[in-house]
């Protein structure tokens, strides 16, 4: 059954192949994944079609068919992993923290990690906190990569004015004068969202760390700030 259903899979996703496509995106991913050229958007509605045939798969059968997609040879699959487990999130739980952990360190590029972190971890932590404890760890992982996933993994809690912020600031705070663009970037992209709900807050930080902000940061952090707040623009223009 496993092997009809990933056979259908590969069948679709032959179907909806663009290699002009597929070749530009392996060289802009530098991915080693054969790719069949099929975008995001229908690589989802692939996913939605198999819930809407599957609304009663188990959660073991689930893991058995994303685990088996996430092994497989071409990018596709490993996308349509992540966008099951996705479509399928109301199934996720604490218990499910290792796999996902597992996931990020095989991921291989910003996509594949952000997707995890911020829609599949995020899932997890908007019904167990304990799942904040996987972040303490990551925070001070060797690989950036899963530094990038404890920044990320609380965004869609911060942009619905929920998470620990605290712990955030703590995290961005140890992280400020790391050299990699990756952790640069996704500071500034989590105070940005932040800036939405909690300006006020972001600006202190922001004025508190400027000096120790790189220019990705603190352009990605001030982006959104509300034209009021004192010195947002002499902020971005005096780094």
């Amino acid at each position: 059954m496993l092997e009809k259903t990933i056979s259908r899979f590969r069948q679709q996703f032959q179907e909806l192949a663009d290699p002009e496509r597929a070749a530009q995106e392996k060289r802009y991913l530098k991915s080693p994944f054969k790719f069949y050229g099929v975008s995001v958007p229908k690589i989802r509605a692939v996913a939605r079609q198999f819930k809407r045939e599957n609304k009663g798969i188990s959660k073991q059968a689930l893991w058995d068919l994303c685990q088996a997609l996430w092994q497989g040879e071409s990018h596709e699959e490993r996308a349509l992993a992540m966008l099951l487990l996705e479509e399928y999130r109301t199934l996720l739980d604490y218990s499910d923290m290792p796999s996902l952990e597992r996931m990020l360190r095989e991921s291989i590029n910003w996509d594949q990690v952000d997707q995890i972190s911020v829609h599949l971890v995020g899932a997890v932590l908007r019904k167990d906190q304990r799942a904040l404890e996987y972040l303490k760890g990551w925070s001070r992982d060797p690989n950036f990569w899963i530094r990038r996933a404890a920044l990320l993994s609380q965004l869609l809690l911060f942009r619905a004015g929920k998470g620990d912020r605290g712990l955030f600031y703590s995290f961005a705070d140890g992280m400020m004068e790391e050299k990699e663009f990756f952790i640069r970037k996704a500071i500034g992209w989590v105070l940005r969202e932040m800036s939405r709900v909690e300006p006020e807050e972001v600006f202190r930080f922001v004025a508190d760390n400027r000096t120790r902000m790189s220019g990705v940061t603190l352009r990605e952090a001030t982006r959104r700030l509300p034209q009021h707040l004192a010195f947002r623009q002499r902020l971005a223009e005096k780094h």
